[in-house]
């Protein structure tokens, strides 16, 4: 692909994909995956230089002529410079939140929200339940909900674009379990 046909939505995601992928080869000891992951990281950030530039700035950046460019243009440069480092930092915290609750999950989360059955309910389907979100935490599979319609999606896969439905899943996800504990605390001797 050329890089005049390459989105900055395009790049961000790549560089997202290249740091992710690097910490993962790193933290699970696999060091030639690692070392040709970093090239890729390398290209990546060369080409996202590439193409924070102003269409046909790439030749003149090379050539050292950024002096006959305008306040303006320098301005603006910067602005989408800024942006695109913006993005990329937002998007970082977004993936690495997503792994942080990965392993939660892993670790039984699910488990500790929902506690003790309520009406209606076996301690045997919330055990499935609860092993059943361990191991789709296991795949790295995230919910995604769109026009009311949920899908999984493993988080090394995630773009841009799909953190409004992974709100949306996560938002639905957290109304029923305050709505399950509500119900649990209204049955309960105590309340």
């Amino acid at each position: 692909m050329e890089p005049s046909h390459i989105t900055p939505e395009d790049f961000v995601g790549r560089s997202v994909w290249a740091e992710v992928s690097l910490g993962y080869a790193r933290e699970h000891g696999r060091r030639k995956l690692a070392l040709l992951l970093e090239a890729v990281k390398d290209d990546v950030e060369i080409e996202g230089a590439l193409i924070a530039l102003p269409p046909g700035e790439h030749l003149r950046a090379s050539e050292g002529a950024r002096s006959a460019e305008s306040e303006d243009d320098a301005r603006r440069r910067k602005r989408e410079e800024e942006n695109v480092r913006d993005r990329i930092a937002a998007w970082k915290l977004f993936v690495e939140a997503e792994f942080r609750g990965l392993r939660l999950r892993q670790e039984g989360q699910l488990g500790r929200l929902l506690g003790e059955p309520v009406a209606g309910e076996t301690s045997a389907a919330l055990g499935r339940l609860v092993e059943g979100d361990r191991r789709q935490a296991r795949s790295g599979l995230v919910a995604l909900m769109r026009h009311g319609k949920t899908s999984y999606r493993r988080v090394e896969e995630l773009r841009e674009g799909d953190v409004p439905a992974r709100a949306a899943a996560e938002r639905l996800r957290t109304t029923w379990l305050k709505e399950r504990r509500d119900a649990w605390l209204a049955r309960s001797p105590g309340a």
